[in-house]
């Protein structure tokens, strides 16, 4: 069995998962492999999560660690906090992070085939399982993003140039973890899987895709597009962008993106008779305005630790065009489900 094996924590960060939470479970104690230790980080539940995970606990072999918080600290910041709490136990110094959602589940064989992935390339950063939705369909083999901030996932397996990994599970080595800061705190929910694959990029490292490994994802076809997520998503993007693109496509690019999101926002309002759309785009850009010092530091923290030419991560990206045709497909295919 390959050394890497032996070297494997696993990090799930839960909110309201309890119906969720056995089948993903189950799918790790059914793998040949099992993690040194899997901490799981609630953010508040209020369904009985954090106690299923204590019965659950009881009875498997496995060594869980259950971190329970009074209140929702968001994706990034549970991951940090569970990182933390890593870093005090005896661990290897080459332990590997296997991260994944709460409300999915991996496919049988799946953890032995991400961590194969991981050992055959080089300087790999990330490495992400297929994304599939319990409908069978494809909803990331990796994730396309334009200059104009569009972002959607890619659905072809074989296509090479994704721009970045999707959050709902990945495999990250604990020092490429820590050398590029860790999870943005500052972003609650929407692009935090676009900000943490971008700064691996900026440090020279890859981002793989391992289509033979699967992960499916109950959340890909339940999760609507509410106002609150819209601002969250507008901010989180305009904020990932202005940290680390080069200095003379910040204004460009980010007036761009701001510009289609409150045209998305506009039409979101329309069909849904809802105005909030229109009114949570424009506080996502008042909330980035009032945090600009906080910002200025972030870009400044991420540019100076740039040891890769930029152009070799824009070359990544996809026209503006592919990703909202990419995007369409999606909602089609969710309207369809």
């Amino acid at each position: 069995m390959p050394q890497a094996y032996n070297k494997l924590a696993m990090i799930t960060v839960t909110y309201n998962s309890s119906k969720y939470i056995e089948r993903l479970i189950k799918s790790v104690e059914e793998s040949s492999i099992k993690p040194l230790v899997w901490v799981f980080v609630d953010s508040g539940s209020r369904d009985g999560t954090v106690r299923l995970l204590n019965e659950i606990s009881a009875k498997s072999s496995m060594n869980i660690e259950i971190i329970s918080l009074k209140k929702n600290v968001g994706y990034s910041k549970g991951l940090n906090i569970a990182v933390e709490s890593l870093q005090k136990r005896d661990i290897p110094d080459d332990l590997l992070l296997l991260v994944c959602n709460a409300d999915g589940y991996f496919g049988r064989g799946s953890i032995e085939r991400i961590l194969t992935c991981y050992m055959k390339n080089g300087r790999v950063g990330m490495v992400q399982p297929l994304i599939m939705g319990t409908n069978g369909r494809i909803d990331s083999a990796g994730n396309l993003m334009s200059l104009s901030g569009i972002t959607c996932p890619n659905y072809s397996v074989t296509a090479k140039n994704f721009f970045y990994i999707s959050g709902a599970c990945f495999l990250i080595p604990l020092k490429v973890y820590l050398e590029v800061g860790g999870a943005d705190p500052d972003i609650f929910m929407g692009a935090d899987d676009l900000d943490l694959s971008w700064r691996v990029m900026l440090r020279g490292f890859e981002l793989k895709l391992c289509p033979k490994a699967v992960f499916f994802h109950y959340g890909i076809l339940e999760r609507g597009i509410s106002p609150k997520r819209m601002e969250w998503r507008v901010y989180s993007i305009i904020w990932t962008m202005t940290k680390c693109l080069p200095a003379h496509l910040i204004v460009f690019a980010t007036s761009l993106c701001f510009l289609i999101h409150i045209s998305a926002s506009l039409i979101l309002s329309v069909l849904k008779e809802d105005p909030l759309y229109i009114y949570s785009t424009v506080k996502a850009l008042f909330r980035i305005l009032k945090r600009t010092k906080l910002l200025i530091e972030k870009r400044h923290n991420v540019r100076r630790r740039v040891c890769v030419n930029d152009r070799k991560i824009l070359c990544r990206m996809s026209p503006t065009g592919l990703v909202l045709r990419m995007a369409l497909r999606r909602y089609i295919h969710r309207g369809r489900d």
